[in-house]
């Protein structure tokens, strides 16, 4: 199995428009309990009228809503759709990274060191459009390496 053939992809946010909404939009929960590195990956279209903030939450259940652990991760931001430059590392803290309205067409890796959520095996994404963002269109992927590798990787949603 090549090195790629390990990484596990997990859609877990399909291509949306929170804006019309205007609340929290969370993706699906994801048990990282087996995996030794962990991270998602937000697409961002459009962004129009407001920022955005985007948190990492932990949770003792599968369930995505208000009420997980707000947790600090590591995030980085691309450049420009078809560049292959991106950002460093950044330390984030619990409450959150905020992404301006400027950042159309850009992707932001969110890393979560699965021994943070000890005791919590499950992570989610939270992405809050600000009140007066009118556009904004966005899909994650997870993507995890677990622990051990298998031709076919057992499933991490429940």
């Amino acid at each position: 199995m090549n090195t790629l053939g390990n990484v596990h992809v997990i859609p877990v946010l399909a291509p949306y428009d929170s804006a019309s909404t205007v609340t929290e939009a969370f993706t699906d929960a994801v048990n990282i309990g087996e995996s030794q590195e962990f991270e998602f990956d937000v697409s961002l279209g459009v962004i129009t009228g407001d920022t955005l903030v985007i948190k990492a939450y932990k949770d003792a259940n599968a369930v995505t809503s208000s009420g997980g652990v707000a947790i600090a991760f590591k995030y980085k931001k691309s450049s420009a759709v078809g560049t292959d430059v991106m950002g460093d590392w950044t330390d984030c803290a619990s409450t959150g990274v905020t992404i301006a309205a400027g950042d159309d067409g850009k992707m932001i890796r969110i890393a979560i060191d699965p021994a943070l959520c000890d005791g919590y095996p499950y992570v989610y994404l939270g992405i809050d459009p600000g009140p007066s963002m009118s556009v904004l269109l966005q899909s994650v992927i997870a993507l995890a390496i677990p622990r051990y590798s298998q031709e076919v990787v057992n499933s991490m949603v429940d």
